[in-house]
């Protein structure tokens, strides 16, 4: 049996002809089967003058004189032929718009899958070696971590994972087990506005260090690993603004190391300070000494060792050893502190035994002056 088929060649020379044979155009009519067995090779010398692509010369092959294989699809010539064409440096397929290409599969579900069996991951591989070697690859991860997906890479010989998104979805950054949508391990550089929308946005620092550390200006700070602190740091004046102790739940302003619940380390303008007062929350009410205390007490005028501001007060010592109630020791640094708003109970009791003296002292002298006006009385008119 006989099967024709014609193939339109330009400048076909058979390599079974040793000499060189005048540039033309022929047809091959080929037999199957073969009588005279299979030919080996086929070689075309460059042409420089091709016929004209047209629907009559679909299918004509040459080679061109830069030594690359030109193919008529009908309308004009294209380099290279079968299943893949070359423009200039890019390669593509001959039907590019529905053209699924895949490798490692012979299934691709779109325009380019991959598919590998590998025990860890599958790769892709992007090298630069023009200066500094790179190397970077994208990777899909079998279900040791969770079917992730990740993004490694670097300088030669110093490629770590970057990227890694699990299987559910959680992004993370410097680390390779993600608990959140987003955990990153390592330092954030922001150059612009960070914002939060919606639900119930928060931070959270589950260890180290964590600070918003402007150029110039307030720093924001906050500190797990040396007692849980926060604070806010005053770059221009080198001092706290604010502080927050979370081991000893103390809170400073201007004061680095506070003593007490709130520490101030200025001047505090308010419109009213309240104390709890409730009688409802005291027990075992008595009278408080209040003349006797109050004279033993000492005022004074003073400088703050500090800043030499002068004041005027008393000395924690000397409130201390008449009303020991209204003196607070830090255990810390064992510094002394005055409940100056106390002092108002001695001085009330004060006042009111003052106020009883004075009223006494009043009284005496009615009757002083009473009793002078009735011995003014009893004496002669004067000049008698």
């Amino acid at each position: 049996m006989i099967k024709l088929s014609k193939i339109a060649v330009a400048t076909l020379i058979m390599a079974a002809v040793p000499l060189a044979a005048a540039a033309e155009t022929l047809t091959m009519t080929t037999y199957y089967p073969s009588p005279f067995g299979v030919y080996q090779s086929l070689r075309l010398a460059p042409n420089a003058s091709p016929p004209a692509c047209s629907g009559s010369t679909v299918g004509t092959i040459y080679v061109d004189g830069s030594n690359e294989m030109q193919y008529c699809d009908g309308t004009s010539y294209t380099q290279g032929f079968g299943l893949w064409r070359v423009n200039g440096n890019n390669v593509y397929p001959v039907n590019w718009s529905t053209a699924e290409i895949g490798i490692g599969t012979s299934t691709p579900s779109e325009r380019l899958t991959i598919s590998g069996d590998e025990a860890d991951y599958t790769a892709i591989r992007i090298s630069n070696t023009t200066s500094t070697d790179s190397n970077w690859e994208i990777r899909a991860h079998d279900d040791n971590p969770n079917n992730g997906f990740s993004i490694w890479g670097g300088q030669a010989g110093s490629e770590a994972g970057r990227i890694f998104i699990t299987g559910s979805g959680n992004v993370g950054i410097g680390t390779t087990a993600p608990t959140q949508d987003l955990s990153v391990v390592g330092d954030i550089d922001l150059s612009d506005d960070f914002f939060f929308s919606g639900g119930d946005p928060r931070i959270r620092i589950t260890g180290g260090d964590f600070s918003i550390e402007p150029d110039a200006g307030f720093d924001t700070h906050v500190d797990l690993d040396s007692g849980s602190e926060f604070y806010i740091y005053d770059a221009f004046n080198s001092s706290h603004l604010f502080t927050v102790l979370q081991n000893t739940r103390r809170i400073g302003v201007l004061n680095a190391a506070p003593t007490s619940e709130f520490d101030v380390n200025g001047t505090v303008t308010a419109v009213a300070y309240l104390y709890s007062s409730d009688a409802r929350l005291k027990t075992e009410l008595e009278p408080v000494d209040g003349l006797s205390g109050i004279l033993r007490l000492q005022g004074v005028h003073f400088k703050w060792k500090d800043d030499g501001r002068p004041d005027i007060g008393v000395t924690a010592q000397d409130v201390e050893a008449v009303y020991p109630e209204l003196v607070h020791t830090d255990e810390v640094s064992g510094k002394k502190y005055v409940k100056y708003g106390n002092l108002i109970a001695p001085l009330i009791e004060a006042v009111k035994e003052q106020q009883a003296l004075i009223e006494e002292q009043n009284e005496k002298i009615e009757r002083l002056t009473d009793e002078l006006e009735a011995i003014k009385q009893q004496l002669p008119p004067a000049g008698l």
